[in-house]
């Protein structure tokens, strides 16, 4: 079944092949041992670059199971070619099985030709493939075996420094993944999954700091109030909304006036600023979550599309039937398992070939719903008098009106409060002082 698997004509056949060889090989007879070995080298050597690379992926699995005997004189072999493979994912997947050999050979002069693959590959043109060997050696700690030369020594050191700078292991990593445009996005999908929720989970880390380490509200007390009761009463009415009254304007005598005057949303303002970095990057991870099923891998296509562009000649129309050979394999496989949908006049589906462009198209739509969502989340949470809350109050500061008259963040508000004494229940009216409304108004604005 692996041989029928591994000599297919489909490639997604020859690479499922490749994860079966490190199972099988143990429970197979000499001839068979002699088949599995001679197939999984015309794997490496595929003419798909899909291909190569899974058999990259498993070369450390097949290593493990290999005889001596075999895996110096043919897998040192392969390794070496897959090393310097003229596609950078295939290389980069290289490095892992190359750390495994090392492992598995300790003789020196069986190292000879893992080493100086590995040190090409820490020379590599990509920074990628750099990158990842740089992490593994470093990993391993195996800096002294491999006699690096000085160049890559320093590069090593200097990511060896920096991760103990940082503290947790791999934290660089996921920054870098972060911080990382993709292929496959455009700069206004980056504007709205990377630029706009970085800059919302930002502001939302910078009003929790304020609300819960520093001083939100102050309050001005009576006389008779000590230390202990005026925190007492600040954090209450922190808690407990307070109301907006202007200063000319007389204060009500009835609580359901006063209540009517009352805002609260000033507490859940980091909720909501999180909720809505997650929603502005929901429609992004819906189309990294969905145009994976589509069964072509955009990463590696549109790598490849990109590279024809320095390619020349004869060069460059043999990498782009290789690649319209994978695309055509990719949309044409499963095609007995077809069941086409009409929506209107198109026909889609999971393996038909409109499938990741009706996707784009929908997550391009998503992008768009969400900015309307956001307005109304923004006019809801804040309860504006204004659809163009943004407008209006752009309009008043250019005519000169001062920030309290918006009245939407106010500065200056009240707080009510009732104090036990004995059998005696006291009433107060404060006044206070919001500061952390200086913050709100500013990033409201900016962010409408």
């Amino acid at each position: 079944m692996i041989l029928r698997l591994a000599q297919g004509d489909w490639f997604t056949s020859r690479t499922s092949s490749c994860g079966l060889f490190s199972v099988a090989y143990p429970r197979a007879n000499p001839a068979q041992k002699t088949e599995l070995r001679n197939s999984y080298r015309a794997l490496c050597r595929d003419d798909t670059p899909m291909v190569r690379r899974a058999a990259a992926s498993k070369l450390g699995e097949v290593a493990k199971v290999w005889e001596k005997d075999y895996l110096k004189s043919e897998l040192l072999q392969i390794f070496e070619d897959l090393s310097r493979d003229d596609q950078d994912s295939v290389r980069l997947l290289s490095v892992d099985p190359g750390i495994q050999m090392v492992t598995l050979l300790r003789d020196e002069s069986e190292l000879t030709t893992v080493k100086q693959a590995l040190k090409d590959l820490i020379e590599d043109k990509s920074p990628r493939v750099r990158y990842m060997a740089a992490e593994k050696i470093v990993q391993l700690n195996y800096l002294e075996f491999l006699f690096l030369k000085k160049k890559s020594a320093s590069f090593f050191g200097h990511q060896k420094r920096r991760r103990e700078m940082l503290g947790v292991p791999f934290l660089d990593d996921a920054i870098t993944k972060w911080f990382k445009p993709q292929q496959f996005d455009d700069p206004v999908d980056r504007l709205n999954y990377f630029v706009t929720s970085s800059l919302l989970a930002f502001f939302a880390i910078m009003v929790s700091a304020k609300q819960y380490v520093g001083s939100p509200i102050q309050c001005f007390m009576p006389m008779e109030f000590r230390s202990g009761w005026e925190q007492y009463a600040e954090d209450y009415c922190f808690i407990q909304n307070t109301y907006y009254i202007p200063i000319p304007e007389q204060i009500p005598e009835g609580h359901d006036e006063r209540q009517k005057a009352e805002f609260g949303y000033y507490q859940w303002v980091p909720v909501v600023l999180a909720l809505q970095a997650v929603i502005f990057y929901l429609p992004n991870w819906l189309w990294k979550t969905l145009h994976q099923q589509s069964g072509l891998d955009l990463d590696t296509a549109i790598s490849d599309a990109s590279k024809l562009r320095t390619l020349h000649s004869n060069e460059r129309r043999t990498e782009i039937g290789k690649l319209c050979t994978y695309i055509s394999e990719s949309l044409e496989m499963n095609e007995a398992q077809r069941i086409p949908r009409r929506i209107l006049c198109f026909r889609v589906g999971q393996h038909l070939g409109s499938y990741v462009t009706m996707l784009y198209l929908f997550i391009k739509i998503c992008y768009l719903l969400n900015i309307l969502l956001q307005f109304t989340i923004l006019n809801n949470f804040l309860e504006t008098k204004h659809m163009f809350w943004g407008v209006h109050t752009f309009v008043q500061l250019w005519q000169g009106s001062d920030w309290e008259e918006t009245a939407i963040f106010p500065r200056v508000t009240l707080c009510d409060f009732r104090v036990r004494r004995l059998a005696n229940i006291h009433n107060y009216t404060v006044q206070c002082v919001l500061m952390i409304n200086m913050f709100n108004e500013k990033i409201y604005l900016f962010i409408w």
